[in-house]
C-alpha cells in the first residue's frame, strides 16, 4: 500500500462495521466498497480497509489503544511499513489564544501531557498555576519531533489552501471570548505542537498545564492542539525507526477551555444536556464542515 490513514475513532454499531466521526467522509466517499482485513490482536475494531493502494485503519481512542493497534499494524506481514506513508488523521481541541475552530494542524511536535508528576490543585498551597511537574527520567518518552520531509512536503503542498468553519462556530467563539482578535480570525493551516492526554480535558487550569508541558519540552512550534493519541503513535514509529514515514494531521472542532456558559457538570455530569446556549449560537454544525474540509485536503496530499 502507498498510504495508510490512521483514524482514532472507533466504529459505529454492535457489528463495528461502519466507521464514523473522523472517518465518516473517508468511508462514504473513498472506502465504502472497500475490502478489509482484521489485524491480529486488535479485537473487532482494528480493521484495515483497503481500496487500491490506500488503506484506512481504525486505531481506537487513547494512548494505550493507539499504541497497541499501531504496533499490531506495523507487525502485520502484509504491511510493508518501510514502503508506506502513514497519516494519523483526527479531530482535536485548539488551545486558547492560539487556535480557532476550523484550524488544520500539521503536528511538528508531539508531547505527553501526563507523563511526569501530577497533584490535584487542592493539594498545592502555592500560587502555582499548574499541577503538572516534570520528571527528567521520563523525558525521553514525553516528546517526539515530527518535523520531517513527509510533513514539510505535505505542508508546502496545501499551506495556502483555505480552512473552513461554520458561521455558528465563528459567532460562538467571538461571543465567548469577547471578540478578541485571536478568537475572531479565520481558520488556517499551520504547523503546531500537540499535547496528548488520555482524558478529554477542558478548562483554564488544564490549559495552563498543557502550556507548561509544551514550554518544559521547549517546543519550537506553538502549542495549538489537544488530542488523545499523537504522542503514543509517534513513539511507536520512533521505536520502529519509521518517523520519516509518519504525518500527523489534526483539525480543530472545539477549544481546550469552556465557552459561554459551559461547565463540567452540564457537559459531562448528571446535568449533561442542560447546557443553555440561548444567548449563543451552538456550534455543533462545525464538526461536519471542518471534517469534510480536512478530509479534502488529506486526499489532495495522498494524491500528491
Amino acid at each position: 500500500m502507498k498510504t495508510i490513514i490512521l483514524v482514532p475513532y472507533v466504529a459505529s454499531g454492535e457489528s463495528n462495521e461502519v466507521p464514523v466521526a473522523e472517518a465518516k467522509f473517508l468511508h462514504e466517499e473513498h472506502f465504502k466498497d472497500a475490502s478489509y482485513k482484521q489485524i491480529l490482536g486488535t479485537g473487532l475494531e482494528g480493521r484495515l480497509y483497503i481500496k487500491g493502494d490506500v488503506g484506512l485503519y481504525i486505531i481506537g481512542e487513547g494512548k494505550t489503544n493507539a499504541s497497541m493497534f499501531t504496533t499490531a499494524l506495523l507487525n502485520d506481514k502484509e504491511v510493508v511499513a518501510s514502503d508506506t506513508k502513514f497519516v494519523l488523521f483526527g479531530c482535536c481541541g485548539c488551545a486558547k489564544e492560539v487556535g480557532v475552530v476550523g484550524d488544520i494542524y500539521f503536528v511538528a511536535e508531539a508531547v505527553d501531557g501526563e507523563l511526569g508528576h501530577h497533584a490535584d490543585a487542592r493539594e498545592d498551597g502555592s500560587s502555582s498555576n499548574h499541577s503538572w511537574y516534570p520528571n527528567e527520567s521520563f523525558a525521553r518518552f514525553g516528546y517526539v519531533n515530527l518535523e520531517n520531509d513527509c510533513l514539510n512536503k505535505a505542508f508546502e503542498l496545501v499551506k495556502d489552501e483555505k480552512a473552513e468553519s461554520s458561521e455558528n462556530a465563528k459567532l460562538f467563539m467571538a461571543k465567548s471570548f469577547n471578540n478578541e482578535a485571536w478568537a475572531t480570525r479565520e481558520p488556517k493551516i499551520m504547523k503546531a505542537a500537540s499535547v496528548t492526554a488520555d482524558s478529554y480535558w477542558k478548562g483554564n487550569f488544564d490549559h495552563q498545564n498543557a502550556k507548561y508541558v509544551a514550554d518544559t519540552y521547549k517546543c519550537k512550534h506553538p502549542f495549538a492542539a489537544t488530542d488523545m493519541e499523537d504522542i503514543a503513535v509517534a513513539q511507536v514509529f520512533k521505536n520502529y525507526n519509521l518517523l520519516d514515514q509518519l504525518l500527523i494531521m489534526r483539525f480543530a472542532v472545539n477549544t481546550d477551555v469552556f465557552m459561554a456558559d459551559q461547565n463540567p457538570e452540564n457537559l459531562w455530569g448528571e446535568g449533561k444536556g442542560s447546557f443553555d446556549s440561548t444567548s449563543f449560537d451552538n456550534f455543533d454544525d462545525a464538526f461536519p464542515v471542518v471534517t469534510k474540509r480536512a478530509t479534502d485536503i488529506l486526499i489532495k496530499i495522498i494524491n500528491g
